[in-house]
């Protein structure tokens, strides 16, 4: 496992780290904070560049199966290629 996520996820995002209700990782050159709900619901913050990312989703209430994880990673992963892709300051 990576970061409390299975490691053949295949995440676009590394260095998954948790506290005090909050993620944080990296994407390419850019670490960031972020909150999360089940279905790919996202608040990111990325201060260097001083930017906030919202993702709203469906929120698969009470539905944990393969389609609801599925989704939630492709939202991670758009998530993350995004932020890989930004310019450094």
């Amino acid at each position: 496992m990576t970061g409390g996520f299975p490691a053949n996820w295949g995440l676009s995002i590394t260095d998954i780290g948790y506290g005090y209700q909050w993620w944080s990782a990296r994407a390419g050159d850019h670490h960031f904070e972020y909150a999360m709900g089940h279905g790919g619901q996202m608040i990111v913050l990325l201060n260097e560049l001083d930017m906030v990312i919202v993702t709203t989703s469906y929120p698969f209430y009470l539905q944990h199966d393969a389609e609801s994880w599925e989704h939630e990673l492709a939202i991670m992963n758009l998530v993350g290629d995004f932020i890989g892709s930004l310019p450094t300051e």
